[in-house]
């Protein structure tokens, strides 16, 4: 059987073995037991070594507590930063947040409430988190709303986040001003099959022989390594961030939007920043989807792919989005 064929087939093997994880697998409090513990330290000293500088907040929600980092000057031009799914703000600890510091900005880092990081879901019960797109506006919005800040707020996201950062800029018209997707799920473009399996292969049968193959993946350059090519603080941060998302991660579905929703959306400046390798939409569909709408401005990279925090265009995208916002 070829490789293909036996990728496939290993997918209702996979769903099979999920289903029979979460059976045996014994219920875990949220931010309590050695695997939340090690995450979590983990996870503190990255905060420490860069965000030592800004104020630690745990913000009150109807979905639970929220932990925000606020960096800068608060009567600067308010910018709001969400990382992706399966991870926290600590993807812009030294990526495109420190820039927008400098440049005068306030910038308020947030995890997600049901995700890795210090936020806690209401009651510590996975079931009280957002479960619509709605939902995951009012959350952002009570965020928000629990700083007092000048004018209009920017928003940033990645991946998941971007897809919040969306949807939010949507729905909630009067609060934002501009939006920055990098990477962005959904939205343009549906989430692509294969990449759903991926991560049901690589997460529940075989990861690689480093436990990175998603990773590898999901890099525009094939010859890229994460356990090779990543400094050894980053991956043991990233394999107990990997242990820890099965028991936090909780997110509704993204779905791509309307046009009217787009028409909405593209009523504000809007950067879109994507790799033309992308592999988590099809980078194709998604540009030519925004491109029908002049408010969103589309940069693509030719050689690059999901990542882009780590890959070659990393700090191009960092100027870029600096530029966009200082407009």
């Amino acid at each position: 059987m070829g490789m293909g064929k036996w990728f496939l087939w290993s997918i209702p093997v996979a769903l099979v073995a999920f289903g029979l994880k979460l059976a045996l697998t014994p219920a875990v409090v949220w931010h309590e037991g050695p695997v939340w513990e090690e995450f979590l330290k983990l996870y503190d000293r990255q905060i420490a070594a860069h965000f030592g500088g800004c104020q630690s907040k745990l913000v009150e929600t109807t979905f639970g507590l929220t932990q925000v980092y606020a960096c800068g000057d608060p009567s600067g031009p308010p910018v709001v930063m969400q990382g992706g799914a399966g991870s926290s703000c600590v993807v812009y600890t030294s990526w495109i947040l420190p820039k927008l510091v400098d440049k005068g900005h306030y910038v308020l880092a947030v995890d997600f409430v049901c995700d890795l990081g210090r936020s806690i879901p209401r009651e510590k019960d996975k079931a009280n988190c957002p479960k619509t797109p709605d939902d995951l506006v009012s959350w952002l919005k009570q965020v928000i709303a629990a700083h007092d800040l000048s004018g209009r707020v920017s928003l940033v996201g990645y991946s998941y986040g971007a897809f919040i950062s969306a949807m939010t800029a949507v729905k909630d018209t009067a609060t934002v001003d501009k939006v920055v997707l990098i990477a962005p799920a959904a939205v343009f473009a549906p989430v692509t099959g294969a990449f759903i399996m991926r991560v049901l292969f690589h997460t529940l049968i075989y990861a690689g022989p480093t436990g990175f193959a998603l990773e590898d993946w999901l890099h525009a350059d094939p010859d890229f390594n994460f356990a090779r090519d990543r400094p050894e603080n980053e991956l043991a941060f990233q394999r107990a961030l990997k242990k820890t998302s099965p028991l936090a991660t909780t997110i509704p579905p993204a779905d791509p939007f309307s046009a009217e929703d787009l028409r909405v959306l593209a009523s504000r400046p809007t950067l879109l920043i994507i790799g033309e390798k992308e592999v988590v939409v099809d980078p194709q569909v998604a540009i030519a989807t925004a491109k029908q709408h002049p408010g969103i401005t589309v940069q693509a990279y030719k050689d690059s792919g999901h990542l882009l925090i780590i890959e070659q265009h990393h700090k191009t995208v960092e100027d870029e989005v600096v530029a966009f916002l200082g407009t």
